[in-house]
C-alpha cells in the first residue's frame, strides 16, 4: 500500500484528504506540526508528501531534504541539490 504524508496545521484537511485516498487504497499519515512531519517523514519513508509551506515557524523547510521551488512557488523534491554530481 502506498503511504502519502501530509504535513499541514489545518486538521480537518486531514480528514478531508484520508477519506478520500482511501478509495484509491492509500495510507495517509497526518503530521499537523512540522517537526513531527520531518520525523515522520525519516522514519515512514512515504512514497509522496504533500506539505503546506506557509507553516508557522522560521525555517523549518530548511529540514526537508533536497527541494527546489519552481516559477509558481511550488515546491517539488529532487533527487539530489542542483549542481551536484
Amino acid at each position: 500500500m502506498n503511504k502519502i504524508l501530509l504535513i499541514d496545521d489545518d486538521e480537518k484537511l486531514g480528514d478531508l484528504l484520508g477519506t478520500y485516498f482511501e478509495r484509491f487504497d492509500l495510507t495517509l499519515l497526518v503530521a499537523n506540526e512540522p517537526e513531527t512531519g520531518l520525523e515522520m517523514l525519516g522514519r515512514e519513508d512515504p512514497d509522496l508528501v504533500i506539505l503546506d509551506v506557509m507553516l508557522p515557524g522560521p525555517g523549518w523547510l530548511r529540514g526537508v531534504p533536497y527541494h527546489s521551488q519552481d516559477q509558481c512557488g511550488a515546491y517539488h523534491h529532487v533527487d539530489r541539490p542542483r549542481g551536484s554530481n
